[in-house]
């Protein structure tokens, strides 16, 4: 038997201050594999917005506006009174990847951000430079990296609105292979080779990489 229930998803979209948000894009999906559906939206001049003939939830809600960091909430149940969404300013991050071999800008290397729930990757351009604009306040992690180089990483702070990474560098990455024999010259497969922190086992011919 189809659950044949509609209802009424109203809110208002406000900033930090409380103030109403107009024209803050909306987005409403249901996370129901059996009810599935989408409905877009705008808020009012007041901030104030509403969706009619819903099927129950789960829902989730994307709210974005140009101003602002954007915001995904997940909707299990309808409370008491309408929906109030914050939003809060975004902020910039910016910074350089270079060859720490050459001394060069590195184009072409990916630099990956990670904070709370979210990950996200750039590439950086012809001039070593990567962006990210509108993230919400918070720590987060970078970590950049090159065929043929080491990684490098950063932690940062978005509590304003442009923060300027220092430059990521990264240095070219060696390799260390040989042949690892007994006391009579033959191959000693599957001998433990270690270097530093790196461990490996030789292969049956007494190789190792």
């Amino acid at each position: 038997m189809l659950d044949d229930e509609v209802v009424t998803l109203a809110g208002r979209v406000v900033d930090d201050r409380g103030y109403g948000v107009p024209g803050a894009a909306l987005l409403l999906e249901s996370r129901a594999v059996e009810t599935p559906f989408e409905r877009i939206g705008v808020s009012a001049d007041d901030g104030t917005f509403d969706f009619a003939a819903l099927p129950a939830p789960p829902w989730s809600l994307v709210v974005d506006h140009p101003d602002y960091a954007p915001m995904t909430i997940p909707i299990e149940s309808l409370g008491e009174g309408p929906l109030n969404v914050t939003l809060l300013a975004g902020g910039t991050v910016t910074g350089r990847v270079r060859d720490g071999w050459l001394g060069e800008p590195l184009g072409g290397a990916r630099v990956i951000l990670r904070g709370g729930d979210r990950e996200d990757t750039r590439v950086t351009d012809a001039t070593g430079s990567y962006r990210w604009e509108r993230l919400p306040m918070g720590r987060y992690s970078l970590e950049a990296h090159a065929l043929g180089r080491l990684p490098a990483t950063a932690e940062i702070e978005v509590a304003r609105a442009l923060v300027e990474v220092p430059t990521l560098e990264l240095s070219a990455a060696g390799a260390i292979f040989g042949v690892v024999v007994d006391a009579l010259g033959d191959p000693a497969a599957a001998a433990k080779v270690i270097a530093g922190d790196l461990e490996v086992l030789a292969g049956d011919d007494g190789s190792f990489r």
